[in-house]
């Protein structure tokens, strides 16, 4: 099965790049210039992570994530904020660039850690199940 990511990016050329990268990578893309789609997207269809810049919409991005379980990669241009947000395994911040192997990565680790707590929840569920 290939993941989809959802690519939120104001800047057309980076959208389009990251976008390609992703393709080139295996991964189904659903490419967004703005948040205000993302947030029924993500409620409509199946999202396995979201790369979004930092437009002014980072908490409601966190609360997505949490509320839907979707890993997040907010993609900023501001290095200050690369050490401000909350991070763990299924949020993170990085550093905005063109330069996409780091980015490939991370959205690599990411989903892999995504798929350990979805099969980790989905053991604890049968072993609680009345049997």
């Amino acid at each position: 099965m290939h993941k989809t990511i959802a690519v939120v990016e104001s800047h057309w050329t980076l959208r389009r790049l990251y976008e390609l990268e992703l393709q080139d990578e295996g991964y189904k893309t659903i490419s967004l210039a703005g948040h205000g789609e993302l947030f029924h997207l993500c409620a409509a269809r199946d999202v396995h992570l979201v790369l979004s810049d930092d437009e002014g919409r980072e908490q409601e991005l966190l609360e997505l994530a949490l509320k839907q379980n979707i890993p997040l990669i907010i993609n900023t241009g501001y290095p200050d904020r690369c050490s401000s947000a909350p991070v763990g395994d299924s949020i993170a911040v990085m550093l905005k660039t063109s330069d996409t192997v780091e980015l490939k990565n991370k959205i690599r680790l990411m989903l892999a850690h995504s798929d350990s707590r979805q099969q980790n929840n989905l053991r604890f569920q049968q072993e609680e199940a009345p049997g």
